[in-house]
């Protein structure tokens, strides 16, 4: 698909953080107690799943796509003790193609507001077409009725 090349420009989100200061207190405690060798290795599986979850969520910003919304569908939910926002979207390109969209975003918990997206909606979108499963990856989108941005680079982090 030919598309000029769409730039949207994301604003900054607060960041939540899933180890809090005091979770680095009971770390250290753990650290001078015997439990260090059983627990210690769990939580650092724990850790290294959950970084590996926020890694591999991340779209590129290779491709681009405008249109007109004719189906939305957005949730929120859970895995793992993590919280998430799911976009499946049907957008109508200029071409008259109907385009299948994901959208997917790991979040804190106090973070569950979905995208303000609804149907005949003009957006335009940055991400990545994943040819595999004929979808649309959606790294960032522009609601054209309002001007407001969503992003999917996750606003949770472990430390």
């Amino acid at each position: 698909m030919s598309q000029p090349k769409i730039y949207i420009k994301t604003p900054k989100e607060k960041v939540h953080k899933l180890i809090k200061w005091y979770g680095w207190i009971t770390i250290i405690l753990l650290c001078i107690t015997p439990l260090v060798f059983l627990l210690l290795p769990v939580l650092m599986v724990n850790t290294n799943k959950i970084n590996g979850m926020l890694r591999e969520s991340q779209v590129l910003e290779e491709d681009s796509l405008a249109g007109t919304v004719k189906e939305a569908n957005w949730e929120t939910d859970h895995d793992s003790g993590v919280h998430y926002i799911k976009g499946m979207l049907q957008i109508e390109n200029s071409g008259g193609e109907i385009v299948e969209c994901k959208f997917f975003k790991y979040i804190g918990p106090d973070q569950k507001v979905l995208p303000d997206i609804l149907v005949d909606d003009n957006v335009e979108m940055t991400g990545q077409f994943k040819t595999d499963d004929n979808i649309f990856a959606v790294r960032n989108i522009r609601n054209l009725r309002n001007d407001k941005v969503y992003t999917t680079k996750p606003s949770l982090r472990m430390y």
